[in-house]
């Protein structure tokens, strides 16, 4: 049986590890930020150099005022471990390549593919995959963990893709078990705004702010929530799923996505406005040039979403905001028209701030490897003292 104090004993440790992947810090500095004994952070950091992910700077030694001996900066190897991200969208797969301190290395991106049924996304998936082992291998760059940002609803314990909206014919796929079948290396999946949200947080807009919302958008729509500098899950596992909102339509419920996905809105603008729109920039295009209609268009979209965000702004208490995916393309009206929406109903006044991602459709990928780097560590803690199943791996780590 899993007790408490081996429960407390891998938070302390994850809660270490999260400190050391984004800061260079000593032993008692880890214990002053975190309050665990000097005892207990030793004991970790001693599991971590063991493991051979961790290592002392001995020649960058701090200077602390009153202090005997200078601390000894504790850091991540880089290149104790590469990290494969993926971020699946529904026409296109985009990867990159990281190292253990979260350095971008390399990427890559599959064409353009139309049709949606399962093999042919798991072909540009590995073609992405492939792309990358070769580079790094001829790097001599050992990849041992990949991650992977996917529309849900999706089962991360059990590697499963459920049923994506909008992606009918790649559900109920064994993901994980295909990869690690194909690869022989540990494979983690996870919601695509939860992981977009973890590499706007690590690497864009939000390197400096402990909570925001991003949503992501699409032909679906969705939010990632980081609370406290972690990814917000909720009790069952689906918070952020705001593209199943419920809205009123001529007496008949509707989903947000399925009034606003990038799909409809196509739709829409091909009928009302322009038969030859085809993509969002077209609408834009049209814009430019003056389509009071494309303008309104977009403005009518602006004001749903402006009220989306100040419902999760008004109920999580999180002020900072991003907008990623395609709606990015949809430029400064649909931004502007959004802030006015904020602004003149919001009760937090200027302490709202929504912008765009600043990272596009990187990420997904970006997020995905992080957070591969993260799980294969997080494992690899456990397993050194803990012989267990991998069942009772995936209920520890989530």
């Amino acid at each position: 049986m899993f007790s408490v104090r081996k429960a407390t004993k891998y938070r302390n440790a994850f809660e270490i590890l999260e400190l050391l992947l984004n800061h260079s810090v000593s032993r008692s500095e880890i214990s002053e930020i975190t309050g665990l004994t000097r005892t207990t952070v030793g004991n970790v950091v001693k599991t971590f150099i063991d493991l051979g992910f961790v290592e002392e700077k001995r020649g960058k030694r701090k200077n602390v005022p009153g202090a005997g001996r200078k601390p000894i900066p504790l850091e991540i190897i880089p290149s104790s471990l590469y990290a494969i991200g993926v971020g699946v969208l529904r026409h296109q797969a985009i990867g990159c390549l990281i190292d253990a301190k979260g350095k971008l290395l390399l990427y890559e991106m599959s064409p353009v593919f139309e049709k949606k049924n399962a093999e042919e996304v798991i072909k540009n998936i590995t073609h992405v995959i492939d792309n990358l082992l070769e580079k790094a291998n001829k790097e001599s760059l050992k990849v041992k963990t990949i991650g992977l940002g996917i529309p849900g609803p999706l089962d991360p314990i059990k590697g499963m893709v459920l049923k994506p909206p909008k992606f009918s014919n790649f559900e109920n796929i064994p993901l994980v078990q295909l990869l690690y079948d194909k690869y022989g290396i540990d494979v983690w999946i996870e919601n695509d705004a939860d992981m977009a949200a973890l590499g706007e947080k690590r690497y864009g807009g939000g390197r400096t702010i402990n909570n925001l919302i991003y949503i992501h958008i699409s032909e679906g729509v969705g939010a990632g929530i980081i609370v406290d500098n972690h990814l917000y899950r909720g009790k069952i596992g689906y918070a952020g799923e705001v593209g199943h909102i419920l809205l009123e339509r001529n007496g008949n419920f509707v989903y947000f996505e399925d009034a606003y996905g990038m799909d409809v809105v196509i739709e829409k603008a091909k009928s009302e406005i322009n038969g030859n729109i085809s993509k969002l920039q077209d609408i834009t295009e049209r814009v430019k040039k003056g389509d009071k209609k494309a303008e309104e268009l977009i403005k009518e979209i602006a004001k749903d979403f402006g009220l989306l965000i100040l419902s999760l702004v008004h109920t999580l208490g999180i002020p900072d905001v991003f907008i990623g995916g395609k709606y990015q393309l949809l430029g400064d009206i649909f931004i502007e028209e959004i802030r006015e929406i904020v602004k003149k109903y919001g009760i937090f006044g200027t302490k709202i701030k929504i912008q765009y991602s600043h990272l596009g459709d990187m990420a997904i990928p970006l997020g995905a490897a992080s957070h591969a780097v993260v799980m294969y560590l997080k494992k690899l803690i456990i397993m050194k003292e803990y012989k267990t199943s991998p069942k009772r791996i995936f209920s520890i780590l989530y």
